[in-house]
């Protein structure tokens, strides 16, 4: 193999290794692990859009994943990242505010009534939207 070659098959490696979901794989920085968390629920939602969403409400203070509020622990963190690593205490707060941060906000003004129907609850009115609602 030629220097030239070399230098073009080295290039086709990625500089990194990377997790499953393409995300670098860095699993002792707790941002890692709340990308994966972000990710892997959006990658389920893509295979199966009626998976459970991972969300937060009431002004970013709480995360739910669909119809079930999740508490702030290591448990929480090891369901829904996968990982296996130990997490650290003082990790779990930087965690849980990463993913909160990273994922979408529930819209309690609003009851989904279809995928372009919705109960506008301040307006007091049904509502018609072109866009494809994201529901719980």
């Amino acid at each position: 193999m030629s220097l030239a070659d070399k230098v073009i098959e080295a290039n086709k490696k990625p500089e990194y290794e990377v997790d499953e979901y393409g995300i670098r794989l860095v699993p002792e920085d707790p941002e890692y692990i709340a990308a994966r968390i972000v990710y892997k629920n959006l990658f389920e939602r893509k295979k199966d859009p009626d998976a459970p969403l991972l969300h937060n409400r009431r002004n970013m203070t709480e995360m739910w994943l669909g119809n079930r509020q999740l508490e702030m622990n290591k448990k929480t963190i090891y369901e829904l990242a996968d990982i296996n690593r130990v997490i650290k205490d003082y990790e779990v707060q930087t965690i849980w505010n990463s993913v909160i941060n990273h994922t979408m906000s529930l819209d309690e003004s609003k009851i989904i009534v279809s995928e372009h129907t919705y109960w506008d609850i301040e307006r007091g009115e049904l509502c018609h939207t072109t866009e494809r609602m994201v529901a719980i």
